[in-house]
This record gives C-alpha cells, structure tokens and sequence, in this order.
C-alpha cells in the first residue's frame, strides 16, 4: 500500500497544473543586472556587444532543495498555505548594436502547486510512510515547459523636465517542444485515494506534430522623477499567446488500495487509472511578469527599492555601488518569502547568487547566474593594434 501511495503521489506531481487557468508558465526575460543596468546607467547607444549567460533557479516552500538529493526524507509536517515548487534553467546569447538587441535563448520550466493536503501526501511518501487513518482532500497541480525564444527589442531616449527617460519594447517569438499541464484532486480517506486526473500533455506524441509556435511583447520605461529618484517599470509578456497544434488530453478516474463488490458480492480491486485520451489543439495564454524599482543616489551608492509580481507580489529593499568606474555591485534584501540576492558586474564578467539563507543545506531558494558581455567594437580594434 505504502509503495502504491508513494506512485500516485509521485505521478500527481509530475502530471498536474492549475484547473482551468490554460496560462502557460515562462522564466523571466531579463536577470536583474540587466534589469539594474537599464535603471542606473545612462540612456545611449549600445556598441557591438555579444553577451551569454546561463541562469539557474530553484524554489519551493516545503523542503530545503539539499534534500531533493535524498531517497528518503524525514517526517516532516507541513505547516504553511500555499505549497510550490518552481525551477527554471535558461541559457541565452544576445546581441546589442545602438539602440537594438536580438538574443535567443533556450529554457525550461517546472512548477507545481497544490493545497496542504498534497503537499503533506506528497511528504509522507518521500517519508515512505502513508497515514492509514484519517482523511484529506490533497490538490495537486503543475505547468511544465521546455522552448526556445528569439527576442527583438528596441529601446530610446525620451527628453523630460526632470532628465532623459528610457522607453524599451521587445517582441519575443517563442517555440514550444514541450508543454503539459492539469490537475489531480481527490478524497484520501484512511490510507485509500480516489480523485480524477486532468491532463493535457505533448509528451508521448513526435515533435513533428508538437512543435508549436506563440508571441509575446515586453516593455519597459524608466522616469527620473523629483530629488534625484528614478523610477523603472518592466512588464514582461503584457500580451502573449501560444498555439499549441496537438495535445493529449487525459480524463481519468485514479484510485489506490480500493477495492469495489461486484454484481455477486466479490470484491476486487478498482483500477490504478481509468478514462480516456483524446487529442486536440489547445490555444493557451502566457503568464505575465511585473517589475518595479525605485533608485536614489546615495553619496558613492544607489538606494534600491523593488517590488516584483510573478505568481505572487514581494518587496526588496538593497543598495548598489561602482566598482572601478565601470563595474558594479549589488546586494538586495526580498521578502515574503525572504531572500538575499547579491551580484557583480566586472569587466566582462556578470555573477548573481541568490539564497534565503546562507547554510545551503536549508535553504529554499536559491538561483545563480554566471556570463560574459564583450565589447566587440573595442575587442575588435585592440586585437588590430
């Protein structure tokens, strides 16, 4: 029984997405040192640039992502509201030339949410150990991609009274390989499951039929504003859409240790799944991305005050200062839940590490981003001298 438990946990997990929603779950278009780099740095136009970098995140609000790595976990009881689990790895070279920018980018995505009841299910079979008493109704959800982006973005100047504005659009094409989302819900009443899963997936089917194309736009502005504050605003995927050309779309029935009397009384035990599978295309939204910041300068540093929006709002307050005239460093403090994010922008190099705390085998959050921007104008004309 534990082991049966244990799968259906498990398949729940990695078969489900918010009900209805059809709102498919992106990583974000920009890492923050760009973001702080539009804010803090004057408007002009760009030389030949080629920059790469590769982004890794992983958050969740029930385990430290150490424990991941364990085949067993301890009891553990959950205590919060509102269980996730997000992850993201993006990889992306872009170009930049005046006021132009073209990059491409390819990246994956993984969230699952769900009630407390799915998240205590999904702990106690890690833990290998299902309650056969009592009764709950778990919840599980996720929204899983994996695409590429091709992005064109264009940004200028805009004179005002109080300084020079910055006004950004971008135009994002995006090709999708792999998309599934849906949900399981049910009764677990003493030990035994029964609940219905809905699914809608591309895995299972060739490329050829799954490979599918959607559209978004980005903007951005940044206002200087009275005593030296600047303000900037990033919306990413204010419109988007993608098409989906061919999906599994599972309905089913699921049940685990449950048995039902026939006709003549016998019993026998019910089916693990029963439903159906049919195929159809689906026409989905993208979710949508906000950004907001606050700077001031502060003799040789900049006050830094944020708040974001990507499933949930949070607030960071930090400060960033100039390395060597043409470098820069940061440190922001987020909250709810807290998180500390530090980076540096040297030379050609940009780093950025984020925890929530600095034991990293408890922390829940944590994302590091490690790339290059070149000059390629002035690497080009010293390799000429």
């Amino acid at each position: 029984m534990k082991r049966t438990c244990s799968v259906i946990c498990l398949t729940a997990i990695l078969l489900s997405m918010r009900a209805g929603s059809q709102t498919i779950h992106l990583a974000p278009h920009a890492g923050f040192s760009r973001i702080l780099d539009t804010l803090l740095s004057p408007a002009a136009d760009q030389p030949l640039t080629l920059e790469s970098y590769v982004d890794v995140r992983g958050e969740n609000s029930l385990i430290p992502l150490d424990w991941a790595r364990q085949r067993r976990l301890p009891l553990v009881v959950y205590h919060g509201t509102d269980p996730y689990f997000s992850d993201y790895q993006t990889w992306e070279v872009a170009l930049e030339r005046g006021k132009w920018r073209l990059s491409w980018a390819s990246v994956n995505t993984d969230l699952y949410e769900g009630n407390p009841s799915g998240a205590q299910l999904y702990l106690d079979a890690q833990h290998n150990q299902i309650p056969t008493t009592g009764a709950s109704h778990p919840l599980v959800t996720m929204n899983r991609t994996s695409y590429q982006r091709i992005s064109v973005g264009y940004e200028t100047p805009l004179s005002m009274r109080l300084g020079v504005a910055r006004i950004g659009l971008a135009g994002n094409l995006l090709l999708f390989d792999r998309v599934q989302y849906g949900n399981i819900s049910g009764d677990m009443v003493n030990g035994q499951f029964t609940g219905h899963l809905s699914l809608l997936t591309t895995r299972g089917l060739p490329n050829s039929q799954t490979y599918s194309p959607g559209a978004s736009i980005d903007t951005w502005i940044t206002v200087p504003l009275v005593k030296r504050w600047n303000l900037g605003i990033r919306i990413e995927n204010l419109l988007g859409i993608v098409q989906i050309r061919k999906m599994q779309d599972i309905e089913a029935d699921v049940a685990t240790n449950t048995v039902i009397p026939d006709e003549n009384g016998f019993l026998h035990g019910a089916p693990l799944i029963n439903g159906k599978v049919t195929h159809r295309s689906v026409q989905a939204n993208l979710s949508r991305r906000w950004w907001a910041g606050l700077t001031r300068p502060l003799g040789a540093y900049n006050i830094l005050i944020t708040a974001q929006n990507d499933r949930y709002w949070r607030g960071g307050t930090g400060i960033s200062g100039i390395i060597k005239r043409s470098g820069r460093w940061w440190t922001l403090f987020q909250t709810d839940p807290f998180e500390w994010q530090s980076g540096m922008n040297l030379g050609a190099l940009r780093t950025q590490l984020s925890l929530s705390e600095p034991n990293l085998g408890h922390t829940r959050q944590a994302e590091l981003l490690v790339g290059i921007k070149v000059n390629i104008e002035h690497a080009r004309g010293q390799i000429t001298k």
